[in-house]
Formats: structure tokens, C-alpha cells, sequence
């Protein structure tokens, strides 16, 4: 996003994490929970369960490339599945929230 600083500099701004991630999984389990009929409860035995499963390439974009380094820190790197930069990868939403209500419906 381009943005003026206000002195008639323009500068890039990099937006996301949690400031992103947040709302986003919270949109996902209100859809979820109105999908079941139900709240879907704690979602992180069905997402991480799922990511052990032939299932995981249809509910998440696994991020692969890259690291969650900054200002000379070094990060960690991303990698099939799993990893501490990118967590599951980005959720999605047409695949991954109707497996959350069904299992929400099916007590699990």
C-alpha cells in the first residue's frame, strides 16, 4: 500500500499477521458457526488434525518460500506444511469452513 507521509515522501507500508489473521479467522468461524447451526467451539483439533491428511492441500495454501526474517533477526523458514513462519498456510474458505461445521455437527 502506498501511502504519503506527508512531507511528500512516498513510502510502502507492509500490512498483515495478526492484525490480518485475526478478523480473518474470526470471519471464517462465524461462517462456520452458521454453516453447523451451532457455535463449532475450540477449532484447533480439526485444523490440525486435517493437516496430517491427504485432505490439507484442499483446505489450506501451504506456504513453501520464504522467511519471517526482519531488520537483520533471522527467522524461521517456511517449508511443506507445518512450520513456525507460516503456521498452516492461509485458510481456504470454500473447502475449510463447511469441514469445520461438519465437524462441529458431528461433536468433533
Amino acid at each position: 500500500m502506498w501511502s504519503s507521509s506527508g512531507a511528500g515522501e512516498n513510502l510502502v507500508f507492509r500490512f498483515g499477521g495478526t492484525s490480518a489473521g485475526s478478523p480473518q479467522w474470526a470471519g471464517l468461524t462465524v461462517l462456520a458457526n452458521q454453516l453447523a447451526g451451532r457455535r463449532i467451539g475450540f477449532l484447533n483439533i480439526v485444523l490440525y488434525g486435517a493437516s496430517f491428511t491427504p485432505a490439507y492441500s484442499r483446505l489450506f495454501h501451504d506456504v513453501t518460500t520464504g522467511d519471517n526474517s526482519s531488520n537483520g533477526v533471522t527467522g524461521f523458514p517456511a517449508k511443506p506444511g507445518w512450520d513456525a513462519a507460516t503456521g498452516l498456510g492461509s485458510p481456504k474458505a470454500n473447502t475449510l469452513v463447511p469441514l469445520l461445521a461438519a465437524a462441529a455437527r458431528h461433536g468433533g
